[in-house]
Order: C-alpha cells, then structure tokens, then sequence
C-alpha cells in the first residue's frame, strides 16, 4: 500500500490533471494506493493570498482575482466531465467559491486580515482542487471519495505553520481508513485545531500531509510527485549538469532541504522517518523515470563522495568580535538567546578555535532585527570596548556539501576548496558538523553560481571538467584549432576535459556566449553578431562571466594581446598561448607572470612558442623538476629555416628557394622575419628562461641572414626582387661547407649563459646533419644526459601541428597543470 502526493506543478493544467488521474489509477491497480494527496492547482495559493491581502488593504482588484479562480476551476470541471455529469461539481465549486467571496467581503469592510483568516482564505485552494479531483476520478469508474484533512490532522493554533498533534491525529486517520476502502483523495496542506479551525502546515505542507498520513496507515512507500526526475546533485537553474540521485538517506534529504533545496519539504521527513517509511520523489512529466528514494540507509559503497549540494541565495553575516570574548564563559550562549528571544532564525554558525570571533549567518530580514537584539545585549561589552561593533555582511549566499559518504572519503573538503581557490572564490566562513555529513561554507552573492558550478564538476566530475575559452586570433592557427576541438569534442569520453569557446576576437571584433559558440560557423557568427573589439571590456566580460576554468588563448603575433595576460592570471583565468611576445619581453614582466601563476593557482601553457606541435618545453621542465641541471642547448628551432637549408643542395638559387617557400606559405608574407633570425633567437630565450637564466633578447648574439645591403628596403617586394644579389654569398657558403662533407643548419645555441643564433656548417656525425623538410629539432645536454643528449625532432612548423600543440597546452590545463 502506498500514498502519493501531487504538487501543484503536476495540477497546473486540466491536460496534466487527467496525466496525474491516470498515474493514480495505475498505482491503485498495481501497489495499492490507498490515499492521494492534492496541492491546489498551480499558482492558485498565490491568487489566494493575493485577495486576502488587496482585500485587507481595501482594493477591490480581490474581486477580479476571484473571478478569474473561480473560472480556472470551473474550466477545470468543463474539461474534465463530459457535459451530462458534471452540474454538481460545477454547483460545489460555486458554493465554495461563494463561501470564499463572502469571507473576503468580510476583510474587506473590516480592514484586517488575521493569520487565522489567512489560514482560512488558502484552504480553498486544496479543497477545490482535491474535489475535482475525487469527483472526476469517480466519474471515470474508480471508486474514490473526498477527504478534508481538516477532519483527521489536528493541530494546535499557531496558524501558517501549525504543529500536528501526533496521537490523535494517527487514532483519525486509523480509524477513519478501516471504515472507508475506497480510495481517498485528500485535501494537503491543511488541518485544524482542536477547537475547529482551519490551520494550515506551512507552505509545502502536502508533501508533510502525505508523510503524516503515510506513516500512520503504515504504508510500504510514501510518493511524492512533483515536476523534476527526484532529488538533483544540484539546482539545475544553476548547474546545468545536476542529475537525479538515485537513493539518499534521509538525513542527507533534511540537510538538503534545509539549505535550500526545494524538492523535499523540510517536515516531511519526521513522520516518515519515526515510523522506516520510504519516501520516493517522482517525476509527473516522466513517469517512468525512477526518481529518487530517500530511506533509512543507502549502500555502503555508493560511488559519489557527496550526495548533493544546497544553497540558500540570499543571507546577511553577523560578527561578534574583541579581545573580551577569549576565554569568557557564556559569550554563544548570551548570543544565541538574545536572537532567539528575537525570533531570529540563525542559518549558520562559525566560531574560530582562538574565541576572538563569533560569526552567525541569518536572513536579510531578520539581519537589523538580529543587529539590535546583539547590540543590547552586549551593550556594556560595546560600551567597555571588550567587544567591537557588530560587523554586518550582506550580499552573502550558503553553500552546503552534503553526504553521508563523506565520512568515509578522506579529503572532501580539501577538493572542495582547491576546486574554489583555483577558480579565485572567497570563501568568507566555513561551519562543518561532527557528523560529517555537511560541509557549509559562506561566498559572496555574486560567486554563488561559479561557485556551484565549480563544485560540481569537482565531486561529481572530477575527470571531466568543461574549460571555458576566450579565443583570441581566428587566422590558420584558429581556425584549425576550431577544428581540432570540434573533432575531439565529438568523440569525446567522460572523462576527457569538455572546451567550451565563450569568447571569441578578432582585430576588429569580439563575441561571448557563456553556453559556448557554435563551432561551425565562429567566423561567421563574429562577423555577423560582434561587437567592437576592446581589449578592456574583453577582459572585464572573461573576468566576470559565470563559468569556471576559464582560459585566454592567444593565438596573434601581436605586441598588445601578451599585456592582457597580467590582468588575467591575477582573476585565476589561466593563459594558453602561441604568441612569444611575452615570454620574450623583459626579464621582470617574464618573473612576474611566473609569480601569478604561483600566487593564483591559474595555469600558463605556451609550449608552442618553441617548438609548435613538437614537445620541447615540458620535457625540459621536467628535467630541471627532476633536480637535473642543463648544460648545454642546441637546436633548429624554425621550421621555415629548416626548410630553406634542407632543400638548399646548389640545383637552384637560395633566392628562388625563398620565393617558392613564401609562394607555399611556408615563410611569413614578410621573409625578412624568417631571415633575421629573431624568431629563433626569441625560442632560445625562452628555453634558457626555462633553465633559471636571467636574459634579454640583446643578450644573444644573433646572425641575420638578411645580406647588410638589403636591411633598410622599405616594402617585402623590394627585398624579394633584390634577394638575388645575395645568391653568390649563400653558394660560396654552401659550397664550402659540401667540400667538407658539410650542410649549412641555422643553429640556436646556449651554453655558459651565452647564447649563440647563427648559420653553421655541421658534419654527418651531428644530429642535426640527417633533418628533413620542416623538422625542428633540439638537444639537450644535461648532468644526467652528458654522453648522449637528450634529442627532441619533428616538424616544427604548419598550422595544423601548432594547433594540436595549443590544444594539449588547454587539455594540461583541465588536467590540474
């Protein structure tokens, strides 16, 4: 036998009335339903209270609101009853809407409206709705009878949320069920006192009506039917990845329901619980799905470390503080009594070891009410300066961890904070219960949902976190970039980092979408819906949008993009970039940017600034993390070089070389970059960097290749077209370097804190002798690499290998690197 209850979301429409009638047969045929509990129809409480109170205030829109409720349940009837049955519902519904209209002109001439009026006034809604209900249920063969729970729960007098009186109510309602087999449509939320008058149980109070008549016919399940697939991880309104849990305790329901979450309401569990009846939260929009069933005990091996997380939006902080609390007996409890004598409900407490502090979050409205009540209490300590004045933080929300299995699971809570502090939450106060079971902590308003968000992925995906994108240059290196995530995301597994692009610009213009971009038209989207690009605003949009691991990719050779990264690591949005403009200024902005990723916990990935797609930089890191200590650097570090010499075997002219590979986009629409040298002078840098070198770029002795007498030409053409008269120079090099069994390698090298760029002759027992194409490729001679180097080649150059390089520099990042 079970009971169910319907909340008013599952009544809101005739269409999902007739759904719910068929859920109740179905459960009286299969378990044995033996009684349903109704809500009003949705959003008839708030019409209801909404009369009362214009009435009260002597407005006659109470009349209007009242006609519309009373033609929404007439309608209800209309659509429910064929047209030769139904003239008796409709009669009922008229008197109780009549009795409703003359309690309301009652209000209405006396200009009051009393907590017991009001108890009276929401009645209606349970009692029309569960009518109806009854009626129709009748009316389609399944015996089924109206009941007032008026006339079975009884309560005392303290009308908006009226405590049930236990042992006469379950003699009723025992008594009641042997007499009556039929099934029972019963009115919830309401009950009386014992003088007769209408009380009502507080708002949610059905699902307390279901539990109190579950646990008193002894029901094998207690439903409770509302408008989600049971009890979710999280608000889904907040975090977009909640799902349902299957089964929970019923201890970690109330602490769920006492933070905030709207599922279950908080009473409901008591009567249940006291008697070992399960409750099960069900989905009226999807039957069939499961729900959730909340019980005595759950499996000992449940594979979440939490069950949940809760949060109340809105809460206002109170601090007691001074040199006079330490060590003095009574001080909480003084505290405590003076709210409680001041109706103030507190919501958490947190109290350092040292006694210096105590600090108490309550509602914003109570927080003046709570201020008043602790300034004269300790008025004399106020006075005496034992105390300081009460410190008042408002703009404050409550997150609660919640779940039994963190009493076995060791570090918890230090996954919940490092998840906070990587994404730069505060976390204001922390309060954890000896139970374990509860982890709640306070954060300002406006990092509520980040925070949730974080959370979330940190307990409940700890391998697949979802990084957020702010992609900055959309050229060859974007655009294949683009690809390469769309390709991963497609046949992604669950535990592989989601990207998510959420910002996107380009020199002109710049677009955000915190639900991501689509991928399959990004250029088309930002040309079509940008906006003006401003480096300013682009930053403040990364640092203030709502979603965690966040990342700035620079993709740009330009000069202003690196200036942003400061501002960025400093928000904890971590860097990936191609662009070694940074990485190659000054020495201090270099440390400095080194700082904040240790200050901040935000990551800066740029192992394409040396070597592209070829890993050079990680595995030269880790040598150095390993307590290895680097002696010597060698390496091609430009492919476009690589290239040029390669090929360069006397059949054609250096020159023609040149033209063909810009022709080829193999070089820079300017050649001259390529040629002097300085891109390869910048990865040395940065590797000796890496090594713990303090250099600037002037430090490195750096050969151009770029013939003296062809610097100062204005335009790349004009170079290009006198490039030739340098064809003899280049021969006579290469020629002499063949006689000697030798090719021509532009080298990098670094050794003794110097470092050397230039065109050298090297021999069939180097290692850079046998290169091929484009291939870059790096030696590395260290204390445990002294005999035989440590060699690192590939292809070092193409937009399709540069972008696989950014995207591993962003996957490291969703891995905690």
């Amino acid at each position: 036998m079970i009971v169910m209850k319907f909340g008013g979301s599952s009544l809101g429409t005739p269409a999902r009335v007739r759904a719910v009638m068929d859920i109740v047969a179905n459960a009286r045929r299969r378990f044995g339903a033996a009684a349903v509990v109704c809500s009003a129809f949705g959003g008839a409480t708030d019409q209801l209270i909404s009369m009362g109170k214009a009435a009260s205030s002597g407005s006659l829109y109470y009349q209007e609101t009242l006609h519309a409720f009373e033609k929404r349940h007439l309608d209800a009837v209309a659509e429910l009853f064929p047209n030769g049955n139904r003239s008796a519902v409709e009669a009922r519904i008229r008197n109780l809407v009549g009795d409703l209209s003359d309690v309301l002109h009652g209000i209405f001439l006396v200009r009051e409206l009393t907590a017991r009026t009001q108890d009276f006034i929401t009645s209606f809604g349970e009692r029309l709705s569960a009518r109806i209900i009854a009626e129709a249920l009748a009316a389609g063969g399944l015996p089924a009878e109206y009941l007032d729970a008026r006339t079975l729960i009884r309560t005392d007098d303290r009308y908006g949320s009226a405590r049930v009186q236990f042992e006469d109510t379950n003699r009723r309602i025992t008594e009641y069920f042997e007499k009556h087999d039929a099934l029972q449509i019963v009115t919830g939320f309401i009950a009386a006192s014992d003088q007769q008058q209408t009380t009502t149980l507080g708002r949610g109070g059905s699902d307390y009506t279901a539990s109190i008549f579950g646990a008193a016919l002894g029901a094998h399940e207690i439903q409770i039917w509302t408008d989600v697939d049971g009890v979710l991880t999280a608000d889904p309104r907040k975090v977009g990845d909640a799902f349902p849990i299957p089964e929970i305790s019923y201890e970690e329901a109330m602490e769920m329901a006492h933070f905030g979450a709207k599922v279950i309401y908080p009473p409901t569990m008591a009567p249940a619980m006291t008697a070992g009846i399960p409750l099960r939260i069900k989905n009226t929009f999807q039957p069939e799905a499961a729900g959730t069933l909340v019980g005595r005990r759950v499996e000992q091996d449940h594979p979440l470390p939490a069950c949940g997380l809760s949060s109340i939006d809105h809460v206002t902080l109170l601090q007691l503080k001074g040199c006079g609390l330490f060590g003095a007996a009574g001080v909480a409890n003084r505290l405590f009594g003076a709210l409680a004598r001041a109706s103030v409900n507190i919501i958490l407490i947190s109290q350092g070891s040292s006694e210096h502090s105590i600090c108490v979050a309550v509602a914003p409205t109570d927080a003046h009410r709570a201020r008043k009540a602790a300034d004269e209490e300790f008025a004399l300590e106020l006075m005496t300066k034992q105390v300081d004045p009460i410190a008042v933080e408002e703009n404050k929300s409550v997150i609660a961890v919640v779940g039994d299995q963190m009493r076995r699971v060791p570090g918890i809570a230090g996954r919940v904070f490092n998840a906070l502090g990587a994404n730069q939450i505060n976390v204001v106060a922390i309060a954890q219960g000896s139970s374990e079971r509860n982890v709640s902590f306070v954060v300002r308003h406006e990092d509520l949902k980040p925070a949730l968000h974080v959370l979330h992925q940190a307990i409940f995906f700890p391998l697949r976190r979802t990084l957020h994108l702010f992609l900055v240059g959309i050229g060859l290196v974007g655009r294949e970039l683009v690809q390469q995530i769309a390709a991963k995301e497609a046949g992604a597994g669950e535990e592989q980092p989601r990207i998510r692009v959420v910002g996107l610009a380009n020199s002109k213009k710049m677009i955000f979408d915190p639900n991501g971009l689509g991928l399959d038209d990004l250029e088309g989207t930002l040309a079509r819906d940008g906006l003006p690009m401003d480096g300013e605003a682009l930053l403040a949009r990364a640092q203030a949008m709502q979603v965690s691991d966040k990342i700035l990719v620079d993709l740009t050779a330009s000069d202003v993009v690196p200036r942003w990264y400061e501002p960025a690591l400093r928000s904890g949005i971590s860097v990936v970039t191609a662009n070694k403009k940074a990485n190659t200024a000054e020495q201090a902005y270099f440390d400095k940017l080194k700082s904040l990723v240790s200050c901040h916990g935000a990551s800066f990935l740029y192992e394409t600034n040396v070597g592209a797609g070829l890993p050079v930089i990680r595995p030269l890191k880790d040598l150095i993390a390993g307590g290895d200590a680097v002696a010597h650097i060698e390496g091609m570090l430009s492919g476009t070089l690589s290239y040029l010499f390669n090929a360069f075997d006397g059949s054609r002219p250096f020159s023609e070389l040149v033209l063909a590979a810009r022709d080829s986009g193999f070089t820079e629409p300017d050649p001259r970059e390529d040629l002097n040298g300085m891109d390869v002078a910048r990865k040395l840098l940065i590797l000796a960097r890496e090594c713990g070198h303090r250099l600037e770029l002037d430090d490195l002795e750096v050969e151009s290749l770029i013939p003296e007498e062809l610097r100062g030409l204005d335009s790349a053409e004009d170079f290009m077209a006198r490039l030739s008269e340098a064809d003899a120079m280049f021969e006579g090099r290469r020629t002499e370097a063949a006689e000697n069994g030798q090719v021509l390698r532009y080298i990098a090298r670094f050794a003794d804190g110097k470092g050397v760029v230039s065109l050298q002759a090297v021999g069939s027992d180097h290692p850079f002798y046998h290169t091929r194409g484009s291939d870059n490729l790096v030696s590395y001679t260290t204390r445990r690499y002294a005999t035989t180097p440590m060699v690192i080649k590939g292809p070092g150059a193409g937009a399709v290998v540069t972008a696989g390089g950014v995207l591993a520099d962003i996957l490291q990042v969703g891995r905690g690197h």
